[in-house]
């Protein structure tokens, strides 16, 4: 994702909302880079900076007044699929799953589809980056695609195979471990 600073955020928010939502949390405009996907255009994410590590940093989704802190909760992702103008394309299947999968998490922290040149996978041991493919999409349907990638979860990378629906839905139909390693673990 191409992230931009925040020069002029609070315009996006109401004045009552920016004080009571963010400015409690220490949100200010030079902390922040906004983001605007292309499957949800008519909403910012919001990337607060906690640490050097970017894993650790606060997302905030931002459409209409309405603020969802991304922060692994599944139902969160969900409800924003079912509730926003998601625009789901060929175009953007690929970045609408890496979004999804990194926002989702589990008892091992985030799921990461990995883009072997992309900012995650480049604090990867070179042993291991090499082994990485880019993600490969085919279109099922009008409404529908399948998408093979590596994804790093915990300590291993698995190549899974989702399924990706025009309106959201993510199904993962396969996966396997590729790699196990502790250094990557210590990424997860």
């Amino acid at each position: 994702m191409q992230w931009t600073k925040a020069k002029g955020f609070k315009m996006l928010l109401e004045d009552r909302l920016w004080k009571e939502t963010l400015v409690p949390v220490g949100l200010a405009e030079e902390m922040v880079r906004l983001h605007t996907p292309s499957f949800f255009p008519e909403a910012t994410l919001v990337r607060r900076a906690r640490s050097p590590n970017p894993i650790d940093d606060a997302v905030l989704f931002v459409s209409d007044g309405v603020v969802a802190e991304l922060n692994g909760n599944s139902g969160v992702v969900h409800a924003l699929r079912r509730s926003e103008s998601l625009r789901v394309t060929s175009k953007n299947v690929v970045a609408y799953l890496t979004f999804f999968c990194s926002f989702v998490g589990g008892e091992n922290r985030r799921f990461w589809i990995l883009d072997p040149d992309g900012d995650h996978a480049k604090r990867l041991p070179p042993q291991v980056r090499i082994k990485l493919k880019s993600s490969e999409k085919s279109e099922l349907s009008r409404s529908s695609w399948r998408v093979v990638s590596d994804v790093h979860y915990g300590a291993e990378i698995w190549r899974c195979t989702f399924l990706v629906q025009r309106n959201g839905e993510v199904q993962m139909i396969d996966d396997r471990a590729v790699i196990e390693s502790p250094t990557v673990q210590a990424l997860a």
